[in-house]
């Protein structure tokens, strides 16, 4: 009973700061300059959910993976630069 009330709470909370009161989209830098970025992909699988995660999250299958992954895959393809080689590959073999 206690573990459904924490995680509850901590999805609400999480929920909240993950919407960005008060600031407005975050501005994400352009392209073009030589600093690093990072990104971050959520990997949405787990072998079992726990109580407590916020996370968008899905028990593992492994045809649902497969067809996340694939679809990761022509999205980030997709927003490769045009003539980048990895795109202009898929895009020769009909993947995007």
């Amino acid at each position: 009973m206690i573990n459904s009330i924490i995680a509850a709470k901590a999805r609400s909370e999480f929920s909240r700061a993950m919407r960005f009161e008060g600031v407005g989209v975050p501005r994400v830098p352009p392209p073009g300059d030589d600093r690093p970025r990072l990104l971050y992909l959520h990997i949405p699988f787990c072998e079992r959910l726990c109580p407590y995660c916020s996370f968008n999250r899905f028990v593992f299958e492994e045809e649902l993976c497969r067809n996340y992954f694939r679809a990761l895959r022509k999205e980030l393809l997709r927003r490769l630069a045009p003539g980048h080689p990895l795109r202009k590959e898929a895009e020769e073999r009909g993947e995007i």
